[in-house]
């Protein structure tokens, strides 16, 4: 059974849909605020524009992107095997990251108080 939209798993996908011609997409997010609410609006992104590169790259963790369309399961589950690990690698690294200034406040803090 086909779906008429996929969600956009990475910057790496969306870069690869754009890049293959995949022009059609939605986008999504909740305004900031007390009163939270979802919004959507269609965004038509060029592949010859920079901006939508630029854009995208800037963004991409405060929206969530769909690309509109005809896709198939496999469509979907080939995006899953291929994109879906990208997500993991840099939230490794930002804990790596945090563990090692952790460490070193620790450190700061054991001789400020020797």
């Amino acid at each position: 059974m086909a779906t008429k939209e996929m969600k956009v798993i990475s910057r790496e996908h969306f870069f690869d849909l754009l890049d293959n011609g995949h022009e059609e997409f939605r986008i999504k997010t909740t305004t900031p605020g007390k009163n939270k609410r979802d919004i959507s609006e269609d965004a038509p992104f060029d592949r010859e524009d920079p901006m939508s590169y630029a854009l995208v790259s800037i963004i991409f963790d405060y929206i969530e992107i769909f690309a509109k369309g005809e896709f198939s399961a496999h469509d979907v589950a080939e995006a899953e095997r291929v994109y879906g690990h990208t997500k993991v690698v840099p939230l490794e690294d930002r804990v790596k990251q945090l563990e090692a200034q952790l460490a070193v406040f620790l450190l700061n803090q054991k001789t400020k108080t020797a």
